[in-house]
C-alpha cells in the first residue's frame, strides 16, 4: 500500500520559531507523533508510515533539522529544546491524546516528554533511543568546557554537485543503504549555486553544552509511567556505545524487544519494526 505524506509548517507562538511535520495516514487514525534522530529528520519515518497505514503519524522536523526554523544563535540545541518544540507544537495544535515514536535523539526525548506530561500519552514507541551527551559525572567539566571552546566557531555545511551525492555521502559516512539515505537527502538538502547543502543547522555538530549524568537520566525515567516499548537493534547502538542507550533497560513499565538491524532498523526494516509498534 502507498502512502503519500503532507508537508506543513506550523507558527509556535510559545517558541516564536516555525515547526515543520510530514504527515501520513486518515485524519481519524489514531495519533502518533514521531521524532527522529541527530541530524535525520521527518523522512525518516516515510518507510514506517507505509507499514502503519492506519496511523495518523505527525513526523515533526526538530529545531535545526529538515525544513523547521534554526534556533537563534543566542539558543542551544539540546534535549531540553526538542522537548520544548514537542510541548509548543502540542499546544499550537491542541493536541491532548497521542501515542510518542521516537527514533534515537527522538527517543530520548519522547521519554523525557512523556515523563513530564503522561496525562497526554498513550504509549510509547522508542527506537534506538539515546540521551544526547549521557556523561559520566568525571566527563562533565571536560565536555562543558569543550563546547564553550567550539560554539564559537564558524561552521559551514559541505557542498554537493546532486542531492543523490549527498546521499551517497551520509550512507557511506553512516552505513545507511543509500535508498534510506535519499529519503532523507531529498527532505534535508536545498539548492546552493548549481549544487546542494545539508539544511541542518552545522552548530549541531558541535558537542552538546548540556549533558546529562546517568543519576539526571534516572530522575525522569523513574517518573515515566506510561506503558513503553524499547525496540533496540543486534547491530546497532548498544553494541557500539553502551553506555548511550542502556537507559532504557530501568524503564519501570518498559518491555525490551532486540530486533535484528542496525541503528536505522525503522527505515530498513520497517515491516519488522511495525510488527512491534502493533
Amino acid at each position: 500500500m502507498s502512502t503519500h505524506s503532507r508537508s506543513q509548517r506550523h507558527w509556535i507562538p510559545s517558541l516564536d520559531l516555525h515547526t515543520a511535520i510530514q504527515t501520513w495516514g486518515p485524519k481519524n487514525g489514531p495519533v502518533v507523533i514521531a521524532l527522529h534522530g541527530w541530524l535525520d529528520n521527518s523522512a525518516s519515518f516515510a518507510p514506517l508510515a507505509e507499514c502503519l497505514p492506519e496511523s495518523r503519524i505527525l513526523a515533526i522536523d526538530f529545531f535545526g533539522h529538515g525544513h523547521s526554523d534554526p534556533l537563534p544563535p543566542s539558543s542551544l540545541y539540546s534535549l531540553f529544546s526538542c522537548v520544548q518544540q514537542v510541548r509548543g507544537f502540542c499546544q499550537a495544535l491542541n493536541l491532548t491524546e497521542f501515542d510518542l515514536l521516537g527514533h534515537s535523539l527522538g527517543g530520548g526525548t519522547a521519554a523525557l516528554y512523556a515523563s513530564l506530561f503522561p496525562e497526554a500519552v498513550r504509549k510509547v514507541i522508542l527506537i534506538e533511543a539515546t540521551i544526547p551527551a549521557l556523561a559520566d559525572e568525571q566527563e562533565l567539566y571536560a565536555q562543558t568546557q569543550r563546547y564553550l571552546n567550539m560554539a564559537p566557531e564558524k561552521k559551514t555545511s559541505p557542498w554537493y554537485a546532486s542531492v543523490e551525492a549527498a546521499a551517497q555521502a551520509r550512507s557511506e559516512k553512516s552505513g545507511l543503504s543509500l535508498a534510506s539515505a535519499l529519503w532523507l537527502a531529498k527532505r534535508g538538502t536545498r539548492p546552493e549555486g548549481e549544487g546542494v547543502v545539508w539544511r541542518t543547522d552545522p552548530r549541531l555538530t558541535v558537542p552538546s553544552g548540556h549533558p546529562y549524568t546517568q543519576a539526571q537520566a534516572q530522575i525522569f525515567l523513574q517518573k515515566l509511567q506510561t506503558p513503553t516499548v524499547a525496540i533496540t537493534a543486534e547491530d546497532g547502538f548498544l553494541s557500539k556505545y553502551p553506555y548511550a542507550t542502556q537507559w532504557t533497560q530501568d524503564i519501570p513499565h518498559g518491555v525490551q524487544v532486540l530486533v535484528p538491524g542496525e541503528h536505522h532498523v525503522h527505515m530498513e526494516k520497517p515491516e519488522l519494526v511495525a510488527e512491534y509498534i502493533r
